[in-house]
């Protein structure tokens, strides 16, 4: 009972965080590789540790939504702990991330300050939520997390990008995201190409309202490198289509690596997995198919589909109470066991 008051007092703390409540800077280090992260807490905390993963955000650890969720941990007594992965806050899709979120998870459960427990919960949405559900399954940390909760994941990296690239509902900053992976070489052989896309993600990602640089650098260009620019991002633009058939061995590629670290069999930690039945970035299908899985291999699984979330958005709208009863089910779900 007392975990599901904790999930009404999060779910509250996030429409109204205390911005009274500022982080602390600190640095996460183990071997050779540093990471920044903000640690909230609140005058007491009583209870857990719960392990922020941010997206695939510019902002990184500082993107507002993680810093309201840090702060709503806090008010509800926990110790929230938000390190900053550079290669996910620059939009890159790759294994590394996954090591790097396994150096984390070590260095903050081993430092008794952090956690006492010597353990943690991992709360995470989008594809960092892939990467986090391969991290947790290693045999070096999967004793160290209790639970991990992720707000609208990916579960078939080859489905998810095909899907993203194809259909035109789709998000935006998805397709340039995967674009901008994918056309890797491209990208870098041409300055221009890179720089256009860099400014097409930027406006993407403040979605058209406070940014022009795509169409502000393009203004410069000569006849030629605006041609050639054109002809590379029209098609998100105007279709909002692109050829998977143009990607192929690309996205062979990084399902191949991203599926070499699946574990699923080895996870000790309950996994709950929250997604939007309208979610325009990645399909609740993906969800859905996560937590078949899991429950296979005899994984401590929940899955809610929920009209009340936008994609990795955790303000919720609280318009139909069965639907708020059962988010409410897997907040619950999540705290319970940290």
């Amino acid at each position: 009972m007392e975990s599901l008051f904790q999930s009404v007092a999060f779910l509250r703390a996030l429409q109204k965080p205390d911005k009274k409540i500022l982080p602390k800077s600190i640095e996460l280090s183990m071997n050779d590789q540093r990471f920044a992260a903000d640690r909230y807490e609140g005058e007491v905390t009583t209870k857990g540790t719960i392990l922020f993963v941010h997206g695939m955000t510019p902002y990184g650890y500082r993107d507002p939504r993680m810093q309201d969720l840090g702060r709503a941990a806090a008010m509800c007594g926990y110790r929230a702990v938000i390190p900053n992965f550079p290669r996910i806050q620059q939009g890159l899709i790759e294994t590394a991330s996954i090591e790097e979120i396994i150096k984390v998870i070590q260095c903050v459960t081993d430092d008794y300050d952090l956690a006492p427990s010597g353990t943690v919960g991992i709360f995470t949405a989008s594809f960092s939520g892939s990467i986090c559900i391969r991290a947790i399954a290693q045999d070096s940390v999967r004793d160290r997390v209790k639970a991990l909760l992720i707000i609208g994941g990916c579960n078939n990296p080859s489905a998810c990008f095909g899907d993203i690239l194809r259909e035109p509902s789709r998000d935006r900053y998805a397709k340039l995201i995967l674009v901008k992976n994918f056309a890797k070489a491209v990208v870098e052989a041409d300055i221009v190409l890179g720089r256009a896309l860099s400014c097409a993600i930027e406006d993407a990602y403040q979605n058209g309202h406070k940014s022009n640089a795509y169409e502000n650098y393009v203004a410069h260009l000569s006849h030629g490198e605006r041609d050639r620019v054109t002809q590379f991002i029209r098609p998100i633009f105007k279709q909002g289509v692109l050829q998977v058939a143009h990607y192929d061995r690309e996205i062979k590629g990084l399902h191949e690596a991203f599926m070499r670290w699946s574990n699923v069999s080895n996870i000790a930690a309950r996994v709950v997995l929250v997604h939007s039945v309208s979610d325009n970035v990645i399909s609740p299908a993906e969800s859905q198919a996560l937590f078949k899985e899991l429950q296979s291999h005899g994984v401590d699984a929940r899955l809610v589909i929920t009209p009340l979330l936008d994609h990795a958005n955790f303000k919720f709208r609280p318009k139909y109470i069965i639907d708020l009863c059962r988010l409410l089910k897997a907040f619950n779900d999540f705290f319970l066991v940290l």
